[in-house]
């Protein structure tokens, strides 16, 4: 059995998955990291050596959700799973011990029977915020023309699917965007799990369970209490908060829960200032990159809410665009976070920057408001064009340095055509030919294997006549 190296947060639960009851053996290691270097070969025959086990590779750098996940903060380390479940973890570059616990869990140990070392994020409902389990569903009154999974529609009726099924690819999409995208997917069973541990109150969770079934219709009835232990959950410390955003980002898909934060508490404050100061955090604590993501995903599923939650978002549309510019150009340095040498003492080295998740939920975003742009044009100034259009390239900027998924690369040169769409004088055109957009789009483009993105950066060179 060869080592699999792993490129995308996406890629670890299917791999878990498909695993079925074969043990899993994850080396999360760094490209800086000594020891990691020294004990990559010997890695590599331990699989050869173990025909029957899995053996997995996750660069802590390239997937940053997935070590933040499961909390690993020294490389390497070395973490083993049955069925989905941790069943061991190993920190250094301790050879006897990881083959000591490969021959012990790939003869003897099954799913269930460790009771101790559990990992509250695996198993059957393994919690990964943002993502989903295999119970969880995702809609199907409204279909993401971006990616083929599902939107919100009101009183729209779901159907399940599993978590580990491809999206589709919708090749045909074009600029103008008509329809809002967002993040539909979710691990309720995961995420209140981690609510309990972060001792929030049974009787709280109870309260606004029913909000994350399956199905959300518009006419469910939701009352002022579950409403009130929302936003109590909301005051989480920020190590703590990210259940909370990831159960907020599929409420606030409700129509009432939309209406309650965007326009009766505070007229909105209270949660624009939550959302935009996570959004904004240089915190270099635990959960600040996944608090970060989430947040980007909650105002952009506000979009699907319907009408209000569309009017909260223009008129937050300055101080949103401002923090989402701020996670485009800067990243999370922790300075404390230990690493580990071969004599197993710690070391200072830099945490992860931001995953792929914070790209894509921020060119959603960006999407998004270039929608409501359209839809707006009449009440949009020449001023929010060019502002919207200087962020759209200054994140695609980004992607030539640190490459972006396909996806993310595709959401931005929609959202870019759909603003030059509405822009009837040609300002924000030569505004965006000013900006080097041309050079910019033309490296990530040819990065991209993507027939969608290119087909659309053709039309966006007609559209900019360059």
């Amino acid at each position: 059995m060869v080592v699999k190296h792993l490129r995308s947060d996406e890629q670890f639960a299917p791999e878990l998955s498909n695993a079925g009851e074969k043990l899993v053996v994850v080396d999360f290691f760094a490209a800086w990291c000594g020891p990691c270097r020294i004990v990559a070969p010997h890695f590599e025959a331990l699989s050869t050596q173990y025909t029957n086990v899995v053996f997995l590779k996750v660069n802590v750098e390239e997937m940053t959700e997935t070590t933040a996940i499961y909390g690993v903060r020294a490389m390497p380390t070395f973490l083993f799973f049955k069925q989905g479940q941790k069943v061991a973890e190993v920190q250094g570059a301790r050879l006897d011990e990881i083959e000591s616990n490969i021959k012990l869990h790939s003869l003897s140990l099954s799913a269930g029977q460790s009771v101790g070392d559990v990992d509250p994020f695996t198993g059957a409902g393994r919690y990964v915020p943002g993502g989903c389990s295999s119970n969880s569903a995702r809609t199907t009154g409204g279909v993401d023309p971006f990616t083929g999974s599902s939107s919100y529609t009101s009183g729209s009726s779901n159907a399940a699917k599993s978590a580990n099924a491809e999206p589709a690819k919708v090749l045909s999409t074009t600029s103008p965007a008509k329809e809002f995208v967002g993040f539909h997917l979710g691990n309720v069973e995961g995420a209140l799990k981690k609510l309990t541990e972060a001792s929030v109150p049974d009787k709280i969770i109870q309260t606004f369970s029913g909000l994350m079934q399956k199905e959300i219709p518009s006419s469910l009835e939701v009352s002022q209490r579950a409403l009130d232990s929302i936003r109590s959950v909301l005051k989480l410390p920020e190590e703590k908060l990210f259940p909370a955003l990831d159960l907020l980002r599929l409420a606030i898909r409700h129509p009432r829960v939309c209406k309650f934060f965007c326009t009766e508490v505070d007229d909105g404050k209270f949660f624009a200032e939550k959302l935009l100061s996570s959004i904004s955090s240089s915190s270099a604590s635990p959960g600040t990159t996944t608090n970060k993501q989430l947040s980007l995903k909650v105002l952009s599923n506000i979009f699907v809410a319907g009408q209000i939650g569309q009017d909260f978002m223009f008129r937050h549309r300055r101080t949103v665009l401002e923090a989402v510019l701020s996670t485009a150009t800067t990243s999370i340095v922790d300075k404390t976070a230990p690493g580990t040498n071969l004599s197993g003492e710690t070391k200072a080295v830099p945490a992860p920057i931001a995953g792929k998740q914070v790209p894509l939920a921020r060119a959603t975003l960006l999407l998004n408001y270039a929608v409501l742009y359209g839809l707006k044009n009449s009440e949009i100034d020449l001023e929010d064009l060019i502002n919207l259009v200087h962020i759209v390239i200054e994140t695609a900027k980004n992607g030539d340095d640190a490459p972006m998924e396909d996806e993310t690369v595709f959401r931005l040169m929609v959202a870019l055509g759909t603003v030059l769409k509405a822009d009837e004088n040609g300002i924000v055109k030569d505004y965006a030919v000013t900006l080097d957009c041309a050079e910019i789009l033309t490296k990530i483009t040819d990065k991209s294997g993507d027939e969608r993105v290119k087909s659309t950066w053709n039309s966006l060179r007609t559209d900019l006549k360059i």
